[in-house]
């Protein structure tokens, strides 16, 4: 279609339109003095070379920038001026930024009673004109405060050269609102800043959006970046009724998408999910509709949830993704986080998460004092942890001394970077210095120093006892090429077994691990991340992956013996445990909460009796014939074993927060709910006792009851003892701050202790989000020693014999002689 000066959206130029076109105009005109007339609004789009944001003599304007009323959407023409008819409802008039400009000013102007004036500056900006971009999404931040979550995310987005910032909701109520329109602007972050409204955005006022639009314009609007065109969306219902409908946007995405280059690639924000299906239908009714997936929908990116969500949906190539906060702890135990999101011309998308808090953290891993490794060919193992949320860290590199040179470690997931040198020429029992250098891809560089000692005898994986005395020993590591989560590591017949995850990636598997040598005897990729317990049982692994694929894996071999789809068909996606009882596979959740065939994966039954909730990180446990599992927010939940009737569901005293494992014993199961301690029945949901706690309880800690106290991790304060029959405590271990967080809306400076505290004869071992592994006296807490592993630990550490092993989230598998 030929451009004339100006044009709009839905205008035809048809030969065969032209007459239908004039008699349609002639009847306007005799209908004006009985019409509801909206007025005019005209301006222009101008080149604003001195930034001032006033349309000056000498700035040109710029032609074929799309600006709309709300409803209608024309292109600029030659000389940069528009003229939109307006509607009635028109409170913005707001432009499309083109991809290689920014805003001068607001993208948006509030319409007034003047008709002309409407004038918008741009400026160049480089990041956002390449074919590629990268682009920031923050989400569900709730808060009306900087606890010093804004500073690193601005200087993330200088150091690496974003595009632009999307909020997509929930900035939360009057104080969040009115906190974000000042803190988290375009001209405090130092790019471009979007926002969704979500739910808690839609508050007390006239109408539900209008102290949004106070700070951050209309509701629905569009930009462009590189060779993608982003809409956003907004939330169609909240907390209070919104003035906009489902039709009005509907209608202007019909629109803008009329005048949007077809060769572009699509991005839609949303605070929501529009579908869990393959086609991506926004419309009103049967026949006003659009299939988004035919104007080349790429992605569909939201909040929400609370929650890291990768979803591919079906063969239509669109992906959707959402994202924990990136100043608090996921509801369902996602770690925070702020996604980088790079989009090709082609519309291929990379997510990696941005880890927040976190300065030039280094942890040495190997060598450090008598924590030595050496492997059998006389091979020193260099392993350290190191992260720092502004910028990716570019090479780590050290230096023994009297080396001249420099050597480069090997990246091994975000966190962790090993290497190996010989120590052929090193004297034994010998003090060495060793010094370490990290530098940022932005330039920035720290460093740190260890002294070491290689030990007299013993190569790693040979039989010793533990050397140095201490509690624990360090006998060998592996890194796994993912982050170890919730999931603990479990021991068999010699073999080590872990999952490991990628949020938004693929480095999603389940590995085998010679038990004694660390060596890897197998890893099997799993279609989505296994966030929870794996199940050894039999000669076979099980496990359920975030998309609710339930698998059978030889255990020998690593080969695939069955999956099962369990159907999930709604949010939340799974991220609870499943477990194996006399060869059933108990897995899933909610409506898809099912009973597998341990020998083929068959469908014995599937529950029908619930659903719903946020989901929850708590593995089910079976006691006599009753399954136990838990929806966080909603309930707990006893199964029959049999037939999967529910037998009772108790969701009283903070138990419908239960995130927590339960630990059976006897005939009694023993949780922690929000802020209690409860002991109930697991027969009947029976509540023998709740004993009210002053902490916070929304941790996957299972209690470790013995038979003079109950231990529980907390969400922001560490771990405590209580006496078992007076619910006295008897004491606390408060870790340092968390390195990042993952109980629900925990924050800075939580000590969180996700992992289950483990008895070891006298001691109690645990791992902390501080990134150290604790060991204690049972009977005072006193810490006897602690273990700096310079990653979060969330999985409970797993004892086999003489031998301790634990998981951390940089990818380590590190395993440590006891000292009998």
């Amino acid at each position: 279609m030929k451009k004339n000066s100006l044009i709009s959206a839905g205008a035809s130029s048809k030969p065969g339109n032209c007459l239908l076109s004039i008699r349609i105009g002639l009847m306007m005109i005799l209908l004006l003095p009985f019409l509801s007339v909206s007025a005019e609004y005209r301006g222009v789009v101008f080149n604003d070379l001195n930034r001032n944001r006033q349309h000056d003599a000498g700035e040109k304007g710029m032609s074929g920038v799309a600006v709309s009323d709300g409803l209608n959407v024309v292109l600029t023409d030659k000389s940069g001026t528009f003229r939109l008819p307006g509607i009635n409802e028109t409170k913005f008039i707001r432009i499309t930024p083109p991809a290689g400009y920014r805003s001068s000013g607001n993208f948006y102007l509030k319409a007034e009673s003047r008709e002309s004036g409407y004038d918008f500056g741009l400026v160049p900006f480089r990041t956002s004109e390449n074919k590629t971009v990268r682009h920031l999404q923050l989400t569900d931040t709730e808060t009306g405060t900087d606890y010093g979550w804004i500073g690193p995310i601005r200087d993330y987005s200088a150091n690496e050269d974003i595009s632009f910032i999307i909020h997509t909701g929930d900035i939360c109520y009057e104080y969040g609102l009115n906190f974000h329109g000042s803190n988290v602007t375009s001209e405090t972050m130092g790019v471009p800043v979007y926002y969704c409204i979500g739910n808690h955005d839609l508050v007390k006022g006239n109408y539900g959006e209008e102290l949004y639009e106070k700070n951050f314009g209309p509701v629905y609007y569009s930009f462009d970046a590189g060779n993608t065109h982003f809409i956003v969306t907004p939330m169609l219902t909240g907390d209070y009724q919104p003035s906009y409908t489902k039709e009005d946007v509907y209608r202007w995405i019909k629109n803008d998408l009329r005048l949007v280059d077809p060769s572009k690639n699509l991005v839609v924000f949303n605070h929501n999910l529009l579908t869990l299906g393959d086609e991506f239908i926004y419309g009103i009714n049967e026949t006003e509709k659009i299939n988004l997936g035919d104007h080349n929908l790429k992605a569909w990116i939201y909040g929400h949830r609370h929650s890291n969500y990768l979803i591919h949906h079906g063969n239509s190539g669109i992906v959707s993704y959402c994202s924990a906060p990136p100043n608090k702890g996921g509801i369902d135990h996602s770690v925070s986080n702020f996604p980088v999101y790079e989009i090709d011309g082609d519309g291929n998308i990379s997510v990696r998460p941005r880890y927040n808090f976190l300065v030039n953290h280094l942890t040495i891993l190997s060598p450090s004092g008598s924590q030595t490794l050496v492997d059998e060919t006389g091979q020193l193992l260099i392993s350290v942890n190191t992260y720092s949320t502004a910028s990716p860290t570019e090479t780590v590199a050290f230096k023994v001394e009297g080396a001249k040179k420099w050597t480069t470690l090997q990246s091994q997931t975000d966190w962790n970077w090993t290497g190996k040198i010989g120590v052929h020429n090193m004297r034994r029992g010998v003090p060495y210095t060793i010094h370490f250098r990290v530098q940022l891809k932005n330039g920035n560089s720290y460093s740190s120093v260890r002294s070491f000692v290689i030990p007299p005898v013993d190569p790693v994986g040979a039989d010793s006892d533990n050397p140095s005395g201490d509690p624990l020993h360090l006998k060998w590591i592996v890194n796994a090429g993912s982050g170890a989560g919730i999931s603990a590591p479990v021991y068999s017949e010699g073999v080590l077994y872990i999952a490991v995850y990628e949020d938004y990636g693929t480095g999603n598997k389940i590995l085998a691990f010679d038990a004694a040598t660390g060596k890897m005897i197998w890893q099997h990729l799993t279609e989505n991340p296994v966030k929870n317990t794996i199940s050894v049982s039999d000669g076979s692994v099980y496990s359920t992956d975030q998309r609710g694929i339930a698998y059978a894996i030889n255990a020998r071999s690593g080969e695939l013996a069955w999956k099962r789809d369990l159907g999930v068909g709604n949010l939340p996606l799974p991220v609870n445990g499943g477990v194996v009882h006399k060869g059933v596979y108990y897995c899933g959740y909610g409506n898809y909460l099912s009973a597998l065939d341990c020998n083929d994966g068959r469908l014995i039954w599937k529950n029908a009796s619930w659903n719903g909730g946020v989901g929850t990180v708590s593995t089910m446990i079976v006691s006599g014939n009753t399954l136990i599992a838990g929806s966080n927010w909603q309930a707990l939940y006893g199964h029959d074993l049999q037939s999967g009737a529910k037998k009772w569901e108790v969701a009283s005293d903070g138990i419908r927060y239960c995130n927590g494992t339960a630990t059976c014993v006897g005939d009694t199961l023993f949780f922690a709910a929000e802020r209690a301690l409860i002991r109930m029945n697991p027969a009947t949901g029976e509540l023998y006792k709740v004993n009210p706690v002053p902490y916070d309880m929304q941790v996957a800690s299972a209690p470790l009851v013995n038979d003079r106290m109950i231990v529980t991790g907390t969400s922001a304060e560490g771990l405590v003892a209580w006496d078992r029959f007076t619910s006295e405590e008897l004491w606390k271990v408060k870790p340092g701050t968390s390195l990042v967080y993952t109980a629900p809306y925990s924050k800075p400076p939580a000590s969180t202790v996700e992992s289950s505290p483990l008895a070891v004869g006298q001691m109690i071992i645990f791992g902390a989000s501080d990134g150290y592994l604790y060991s204690l006296d049972r009977d005072n807490g006193r810490i006897m020693d602690k273990i700096n592993l310079g990653a979060p630990v969330f999985s409970t550490a797993c004892l086999a014999g003489n031998l301790l092993y634990v998981a951390d989230f940089s990818g380590n598998i590190s395993c440590f002689n006891l000292n009998n």
